[in-house]
């Protein structure tokens, strides 16, 4: 996303992408262990409202469709 422009060439894409698979897999695993969707939706929504703060297009606004 960096190379279209998307994303701030000042933001470590390494880190962004550790943390939305941390988010993933983190969430993942409190769902199964609660039985309920809700830990991942949350951590996933965190971690792309964090990435938002980093994007430069109004293109990026696919981002906020993710729903609720």
């Amino acid at each position: 996303m960096q190379q279209l422009g998307r994303i701030s060439a000042e933001a470590d894409s390494r880190q962004l992408a550790n943390l939305l698979l941390a988010a993933f897999q983190g969430g993942m695993l409190l769902a199964q262990v609660a039985r309920d969707i809700a830990p991942l939706k949350d951590a996933l929504h965190a971690a792309i409202d964090h990435l938002q703060a980093f994007t430069t297009s109004p293109d990026a606004g696919v981002l906020k469709a993710r729903g609720g």
